[in-house]
């Protein structure tokens, strides 16, 4: 008898969609071309820069980093920074960021040994 009017109480009164009071922020279109991808690794050393792990001149990350700004995502980018380096190095860089609008930076800097 339980069984019948609590059957009778959940068909007779439709509980509100839950969904349709949350404000809640849903997922949008979502595309591979939207995604960032992994983020770019800038490594500062005293006497150079590293790309990915790879010796670039200054005027190449210029180029990399305009390329980066005209795709029309905001890429990471991390700077890593190594203690003997020059903090001018590392101002030119951040400059640089500026410069093409490039907004979501990680720096860091390397132990010294």
């Amino acid at each position: 008898m339980v069984d019948v009017v609590f059957l009778l109480l959940v068909f007779a009164f439709e509980p509100d969609d839950v969904h349709a009071i949350l404000n809640a922020d849903r997922p949008g279109n979502t595309s591979i071309e939207s995604h960032p991808g992994p983020p770019t690794v800038i490594t500062i050393l005293q006497d150079r820069y590293l790309l990915n792990g790879k010796a670039e001149p200054f005027s190449g990350l210029q180029k990399k980093f305009h390329k980066l700004a005209e795709r029309g995502v905001s890429p990471q980018i991390r700077i890593i920074c190594n203690p003997d380096s020059q903090h001018a190095r590392l101002i030119r860089i951040l400059n640089l960021c500026e410069d093409t609008d490039l907004t979501k930076i990680s720096l860091m800097s390397m132990r010294p040994q």
